[in-house]
């Protein structure tokens, strides 16, 4: 039967409610970098044997003190590994346990999607900002349009403004986004 704590009519097979529901794991084991506790999901292999699908860790940090990671790792052609962690700092690993930077992806052939699923006039963009000081002038994006327009832009006098464009024909402009032959420099 379903197990219910806070509650007498339990939704599924462990249901806990109340104003802040918190479930705890800990490991009690001696300080060792990479232990901590975890979840893991199972499920049936094809010849209904019992396998592990996926695990979400939570583990103690190389770097020493109280500091703690994230893992989630899955299985893929018969074993679990992990896939992404996230470090005592925030950074994020794809394909790596030890990110460099905020968004990390170490793969043989990495690849990116970024994918509008507007199929009637969608927008991809990709906007930076150097920092916070609401000047806007360390504002920049990359924008492909539906039509193949790609353009780089930055952010001056209040509106974006294109700087370099490539249209669908393979036209670059600089100083236009709607360049009239193979190299269009309008001033």
């Amino acid at each position: 039967g379903n197990v219910g704590i806070g509650t007498a009519t339990p939704d599924s097979i462990l249901h806990l409610e109340g104003d802040t529901p918190e479930l705890t794991l800990k490991d009690t084991s001696a300080y060792s970098a990479g232990t901590g506790a975890f979840l893991e999901f199972h499920g049936k292999e094809s010849d209904e044997s019992d396998a592990t699908l996926a695990r979400i860790r939570g583990v103690s940090s190389a770097t020493a003190g109280s500091y703690g990671e994230l893992i989630f790792e899955t299985r893929n052609a018969g074993s679990t590994a992990e896939r992404v962690r996230i470090d005592e700092v925030g950074n994020v690993g794809i394909g790596t346990d030890s990110p460099a930077a905020t968004l990390d992806i170490t793969t043989a052939a990495p690849v990116l999607l970024i994918k509008s699923s507007n199929t009637s006039g969608g927008v991809v963009e990709i906007q930076m900002e150097a920092d916070a000081g609401g000047d806007d002038v360390d504002k920049a994006r990359i924008k492909l349009a539906n039509s193949g327009l790609m353009t780089f832009e930055g952010y001056g006098t209040g509106a974006w403004v294109s700087h370099i464009a490539k249209d669908s024909s393979g036209n670059v402009g600089i100083g236009t986004a709607s360049p009239a032959a193979m190299l269009h420099i309008q001033n």
